[in-house]
């Protein structure tokens, strides 16, 4: 009963608190799914995988979205970068999305490219894959 008590407050403050640090600090209990958004400004393609992103994280209240935009800030381009070596990616676009060892680039719809992304979410939430991210970061 405790614990129903103290997800449900942590839930709660995940929705109040907006910044992604401190949410990622309070759900450090809780299985957390970090998403790595890379995307360009005024791409066509990000700004419609932005909307169904926010929809994962109602769904998946654990999901810690983390957005680097990398056609105007060189290190988020170089960060995009690394984290493709790490992934033996070709990173030849965006939006580029990673999610534990999986990674996903460009964006069709939700029907495709959406449901790609709901997959390595439940394999991370399932699996506990290894999250490529924490080992850049």
């Amino acid at each position: 009963m405790m614990k129903k008590i103290i997800l449900s407050i942590l839930c709660l403050s995940f929705f109040i608190i907006p910044n992604t640090e401190i949410r990622a600090n309070i759900l450090k209990q809780e299985e957390i799914i970090n998403v790595y958004f890379f995307w360009g400004q005024g791409c066509p393609h990000c700004s419609k995988e932005k909307p169904f992103l926010a929809k994962m994280q109602e769904k998946y209240p654990t999901i810690v979205l983390h957005d680097y935009e990398v056609w105007t800030n060189k290190e988020n381009r170089d960060l995009m970068v690394e984290f493709g070596k790490k992934l033996k990616a070709t990173v030849n676009g965006v939006p580029f999305t990673v999610i534990g060892e999986k990674y996903i680039v460009g964006w069709m719809d939700e029907k495709n490219t959406g449901a790609q992304i709901e997959d390595a979410i439940k394999c991370s939430l399932n699996k506990k894959c290894r999250d490529i991210g924490e080992e850049i970061m």
